[in-house]
């Protein structure tokens, strides 16, 4: 445990153990396997990875993203590569129209020599809570396979969504992995990445100064190998999640404050 590993993309058995995390809880089209998963440490050191394989750094390169979105995305990729963000401006981000925006910030860019490389977005999206739907997601992907960009998908709160307060006619937000969406003639399935809070499908090999420690490793694996303690963690998760926003919106209304329904 304590040892130098087997190099600088996580252990085998950790990445087995996510692999079928993942095929257990995100329903990809395609089994996921151990060789398509890549280990970081920690989500900023993620992000940067993402930057590196994706553009060529002190050049044009550049990373298309909406809005509002994780304020930090910009500060960890522009910290190995040297991007300028494009965003697309206020659009509604879920529905298949933000198409249209992301293509005429396509075209802006280029008319100023900037080379958009990647699309990132954050599902379910943080900060306003919501997921994409099954068809958006279907979109971007064509877009992307247009404009021959790499989509990047953040999927660190996958697991976190939650069903509505009973007493409410909200529908809950259905989490949809981009990995369960079947891009067969889309799409390259190489151009298209997806991550969660400790793992990346990248098919570049990442600086070493990014990899995981030994002992957090076992770690992760011992805690993903546990179906039970998984499942439970999983289930009281949720439910703790949900009591928290009734709480929260009972006070709201309580005291005549507004606030974002959706989510």
């Amino acid at each position: 445990m304590l040892s130098y590993g087997e190099g600088y993309t996580g252990t085998l058995s950790l990445r087995r153990a996510m692999a079928a995390h993942f095929n257990s809880h995100f329903h990809p089209c395609a089994a996921i396997t151990a060789e398509e998963l890549t280990f970081t440490a920690g989500v900023t050191e993620l992000n940067k990875v993402c930057a590196m394989v994706t553009c060529d750094p002190g050049g044009r390169d550049a990373v298309m993203m909406g809005r509002p979105i994780y304020g930090p995305f910009g500060k960890d990729m522009r910290m190995r590569a040297g991007l300028e963000f494009i965003d697309v401006g206020d659009t509604e981000q879920f529905g298949e129209e933000c198409v249209q925006a992301y293509d005429a910030g396509y075209e802006a860019a280029t008319a100023r020599g900037i080379h958009i490389k990647a699309l990132v977005i954050c599902n379910p999206h943080n900060p306003l809570g919501r997921c994409y739907p099954y068809r958006t997601l279907l979109a971007l992907l064509r877009f992307s396979a247009v404009r021959g960009i790499h989509l990047i998908s953040d999927e660190i709160y996958a697991l976190s969504t939650m069903p509505s307060p009973v007493a409410d006619d909200r529908e809950a937000e259905r989490f949809t992995s981009v990995r369960a969406v079947d891009f067969t003639g889309v799409i390259d399935p190489f151009p298209t990445k997806a991550s969660s809070s400790t793992s990346s499908r990248t098919p570049t090999p990442h600086s070493r100064f990014s990899s995981p420690s030994q002992p957090s490793m076992h770690l992760a694996t011992a805690i993903l190998s546990d179906l039970t303690f998984t499942a439970h963690l999983l289930a009281t998760s949720h439910a703790r999640l949900a009591r928290a926003r009734e709480l929260a919106e009972r006070l709201c209304q309580g005291i005549g404050v507004g606030y974002h329904r959706k989510g």
